[in-house]
């Protein structure tokens, strides 16, 4: 009887253990899935799970559920701000015309390279590349499920990644920067490098590139000022100039600082966003 006791007891323990394993397995298995899943839907090269907005001439609407986007609204440096020299002001009158983007130079540099990152995950929307000065430039804009877009502008040389994309565009005309909706939308991941050059390298070097940030779930606190609805140069650029935020303000610490106490480019440091 003692035999048949230990060997029940055996049975038991051993029934035990594979019930275990068979857990474990299950468990990795899954978790191996959930993985891959999660690794496809963050670098799907497809507008799978895209919430695209839309203007209508007022306002900016999902075409879908949107999520909520993150609080504080925070982005990613677009560069490596130790080299920058001088700001463009977003929401300011340059060369005769409102210009809701802001923008980096590097006023002292050698050459027009510099490497520029996406500075958060969003969803390659559009884009443009045309001729200005006798070089191409590049254009791209990027939009987020929640609500966020974001713009670069002459950026000179690209990543090979962008430029299979640029190659997509119409062929640069000059002067000719209208956009192009890509048929496809692939997701950008945050720090992914964009261009490697930007601005001009002929006949001198002007390193410098465009950016602007709007969020497009409302309309900002300069658009109910009275010169906004007068001004013909905001109201033209309506979907951009009622929608645009002071992206200084956004950036990390230190950047954000460092950034903020760069002196204008060519330019006065006056802004319809940002306090200065």
């Amino acid at each position: 009887m003692k035999k048949l006791k230990l060997n029940q007891n055996g049975s038991h323990v051993l029934a035990s253990v594979l019930v275990i394993v068979v857990v474990i397995v299950i468990g990795a298995v899954g978790w191996m899935v959930f993985g891959k899943s999660k690794d496809k839907s963050q670098n799907s090269s497809d507008n799978s799970g895209f919430v695209e907005w839309s203007f209508d001439g007022s306002t900016w609407s999902p075409q879908g559920e949107a999520p909520e986007c993150e609080q504080p609204l925070a982005i990613a440096s677009p560069m490596d701000v130790s080299q920058a020299t001088s700001v463009l002001y977003p929401g300011q009158v340059r060369g005769g015309d409102f210009k809701a983007h802001g923008g980096i130079g590097i006023d002292d540099a050698d050459n027009n390279e510099l490497t520029v990152k996406a500075i958060r995950g969003a969803h390659l929307y559009q884009g443009s590349r045309y001729i200005e000065q006798g070089a191409v430039q590049y254009m791209f804009d990027f939009m987020d499920s929640c609500g966020i877009m974001y713009r670069y502008d002459h950026l000179a040389t690209l990543s090979p990644e962008f430029q299979a994309f640029a190659d997509q565009l119409p062929e640069p005309q000059v002067d000719d920067s209208r956009t192009t909706k890509f048929n496809e939308q692939p997701f950008i991941k945050e720090g992914t490098v964009i261009a490697t050059a930007v601005g001009y390298s002929q006949p001198t070097v002007n390193a410098f590139f465009d950016l602007g940030v709007y969020d497009l779930r409302q309309p900002n606190a300069a658009s109910q000022t009275e010169i906004y609805k007068t001004d013909q140069g905001r109201i033209q650029d309506k979907q951009q100039s009622f929608f645009a935020v002071c992206w200084f303000d956004l950036l990390p610490e230190p950047d954000r600082t460092t950034v903020k106490s760069l002196p204008p480019r060519g330019s006065e440091n006056t802004s319809d966003y940002c306090q200065v």
